[in-house]
């Protein structure tokens, strides 16, 4: 499983490139076909990017499983991370059609970057601002 998400993750990262190269390319040629090459990598990118979220949930949730205990508590954590990592799973990848399927819809309104932002991998840091620097 780790070579097939390596293989794609890779696979994402030279279309997420190429998509980036025709981009800014289009900007200066004017009239070209880019954008139709643009649509191309935006399908390839976001569709390998998703292919890649469900392959890793997937292989996550295996896991978890396969490493379950005789332990009642420990399988019942593992059990709560189970379920954890499937919903993870299931939101990420529904953000990610809806990214794709609104960029196709709309392409002229930004409505697609709603769910776009909300990709980013890991916690958003809150400002730490304490009670006495408030007043």
């Amino acid at each position: 499983m780790t070579g097939l998400i390596v293989v794609l993750t890779a696979l994402a990262f030279v279309s997420g490139i190429a998509l980036t190269g025709t981009s800014i390319t289009s900007l200066y040629l004017a009239g070209s076909k880019l954008p139709l090459l643009n649509q191309v990598f935006v399908a390839l990118a976001l569709g390998l990017v998703t292919l890649t979220d469900i392959v890793i949930t997937l292989s996550l949730i295996r896991y978890l499983y396969d490493s379950k205990a005789s332990s009642r508590k420990t399988s019942s954590l593992l059990d709560s991370l189970i379920v954890y990592c499937a919903q993870r799973g299931i939101l990420t990848t529904v953000s990610h059609l809806l990214v794709l399927v609104l960029w196709f819809t709309l392409p002229t309104e930004w409505t697609w970057t709603l769910f776009q932002f909300g990709l980013g991998k890991g916690p958003r840091p809150s400002p730490s601002v304490g009670p006495s620097e408030i007043y």
